[in-house]
Formats: structure tokens, C-alpha cells, sequence
């Protein structure tokens, strides 16, 4: 076809495409697509390359190399080497490498990708670029995962989550005391240099009156073969035992730390550090203060806040 197709219900070219095909049913190309591309409400088929645009309500494939943009609704795949972009709601899939973005509100999935994903759940092979989404999957990562949960094997970049893997990363489990509470157990996993921690704290010198429940992110710096340095921001919620989730007092403490640690053994170090505190308090807190060091406190209507500097120090399994 030289030129364009245009149809109500479907447009069928035996070879290839130089124009467009645009219908409200389904355009089928055996060929090559080039020049404006196809335009349906319900699919676009390229049984070649395409060089243009496939837009449409259902589905867009092409089945050899791409360089343009697929647009749908539902699906869009691309079996090869694929150099634009894939927008939808439903489903992108580039099946080779793809140089560009993915788009999607529910599925980004590529072999490779130089580039963007951004959906609720991205899945891509090696990636130089970023992931955006709620759950972030990869092999090898150049660049950035952001979401709430990052899957890797390698990141060389920053992995930003809640829940951070990377399986040449780091997971470790802490056991510390400080100032705050006597008790304190951590989970710190991440990349090999931006991790994340999640953090519970107990206080038996308090007579169990009192536990903690926090999430920190922060990076850390190996220094030779044995010695590193942690550094971190964590937020926690101190909680009563009695009563632990009433609505009568609502508190955060805030913490910077930096945490000096010694490889005693592959699987064993130890570490100390000074930590810097602000725990903000609004209603009936139920505790004069968190720390047996002087404090320096600050008072509103309804709130009060309290700084000091403190301390901490641990073992690292």
C-alpha cells in the first residue's frame, strides 16, 4: 500500500504499509509500516517493522523492530528492538532491547531497557535508567529503583524503598542498646550502599512500659576491609504498652545517627556511634522523656518537643 487505508470495519494490506491505515475495527499489515502508521478502536498489527505510530482501544504489535510510539488501552508489544516509546493503561512488552519509556497504569515489561519504566509493577531484564512504580524488578540496575518494593540482583545506582532486595546487596539483622531503650533489634537490607531499615525497640529498664516501631533509610561506607561507617535518618513511634495505638497521644521521634562498625568476622561486627534525637509529641504523651541524658525541651499549645544527643552501640550478624 502507497498511501492510506481507511475503512469502518478492517484495513488488510498483503505486503507492506508507506502511509497509514486507519479504521474503527483492526488494521493487519504483512509487511513493513512506515509513515504515519495504524489507527484503530480495536487492534493494530505490523507483521514487520514499524517506523510511526500505532494507536488504539485494545491491542498494538509489531513483530520486528520499532521506532515510534505504541498507544493503547489494553496492550502493546513489540518483539523487537524497540526505539520510542509504549504508553497504556493495561500492558506494555517489548520482547528485545528498548531504548525509550514504558508507561503503563498496571504492567511495564522489557528484556532490556535504556531508558524509563513507570506502572505499577515494572519487570525489566538490564536496566540504565529508572524504575517509578510500586514494585520494581530487575536484573542488573544502572541508575535508579524507586518504589515501595525493589527486586534486584545487582543495583549501581539507588535503590529507593520501602522494601529494598538485591541479592549482591546487604541483609543484616542488629542488635543494639542506647540511651532511648536498653533493647533494639534491626532489619537493614538495601544495596551495597543505600539500604533500608526496619526497627523495633524495647526498654526492660523501664519496666516493659514502653516499646518502638520504626523505618530508616540511609547509605553506607566501607572503609577498608574491616571497618565502615553507617549513616542514617530513621523515624519511630514510641508506644505504650498498655494502651499502644490510642489516639489520646500521637509522638515521633526522629533520629540522625552515624554508626561506626568492625568486622570482627565475615558474619560478625560491632558498632557504636552518637545519635542526634527530636521527639515531637502532641496530647498526653504518657512519658516525661525517652532518655536518661539531659534534654533540652520545647513547648506549645498542644505540643512539645524535645532534642538531646545520644548513643548506641551494637553487634551486626
Amino acid at each position: 500500500v502507497e498511501g492510506v487505508q481507511l475503512s469502518l470495519a478492517a484495513n488488510v494490506a498483503g505486503g507492506g504499509v508507506r502511509g497509514g491505515q486507519a479504521t474503527l475495527g483492526f488494521n493487519l499489515s504483512n509487511g513493513d509500516v512506515a509513515g504515519v502508521g495504524q489507527l484503530s478502536l480495536g487492534a493494530n498489527i505490523a507483521r514487520g517493522s514499524m517506523t510511526g505510530v500505532q494507536a488504539s482501544l485494545g491491542v498494538n504489535v509489531t513483530t520486528a523492530e520499532a521506532t515510534g510510539a505504541q498507544l493503547s488501552l489494553g496492550v502493546n508489544h513489540a518483539s523487537g528492538v524497540l526505539h520510542g516509546f509504549q504508553l497504556s493503561v493495561g500492558v506494555n512488552h517489548a520482547a528485545s532491547d528498548m531504548k525509550g519509556l514504558q508507561g503503563s497504569v498496571l504492567l511495564n515489561r522489557a528484556a532490556s531497557l535504556s531508558g524509563m519504566q513507570l506502572a505499577v509493577i515494572n519487570v525489566g531484564g538490564d536496566v540504565t535508567g529508572m524504575q517509578l512504580g510500586l514494585i520494581n524488578v530487575a536484573s542488573v540496575v544502572h541508575g535508579v529503583q524507586l518504589g515501595l518494593v525493589n527486586v534486584a540482583n545487582e543495583v549501581n545506582g539507588v535503590p529507593l524503598g520501602l522494601l529494598s532486595f538485591e541479592k549482591k546487596g546487604q541483609l543484616h539483622l542488629e542488635v543494639f542498646g542506647s540511651d532511648i531503650q536498653l533493647t533494639n533489634v534491626a532489619l537493614k537490607f538495601g544495596g551495597r550502599h543505600v539500604y533500608t531499615t526496619l526497627i523495633a525497640g524495647l526498654g526492660p529498664d523501664d519496666r516493659f512500659q514502653r516499646f518502638s516501631l520504626g523505618l530508616g533509610v540511609g547509605g553506607h561506607i566501607p572503609l577498608g576491609s574491616r571497618f565502615w561507617v553507617d549513616v542514617d535518618v530513621a523515624g519511630s513511634q514510641v508506644l505504650s504498652r498498655d494502651a499502644p495505638f490510642s489516639s489520646k497521644s500521637n509522638n515521633l521521634l526522629t533520629q540522625a545517627r552515624g554508626m561506626v562498625g568492625f568486622q570482627v568476622m565475615p558474619r560478625l561486627a560491632v558498632f557504636a556511634g552518637p545519635t542526634y534525637n527530636a521527639w515531637f509529641t502532641w496530647g498526653e504523651p504518657g512519658f516525661a522523656k525517652l532518655t536518661t541524658l539531659s534534654v533540652k525541651s520545647h513547648s506549645g499549645t498542644d505540643s512539645r518537643v524535645q532534642h538531646w544527643p545520644g548513643f548506641q552501640l551494637g553487634v551486626r550478624i
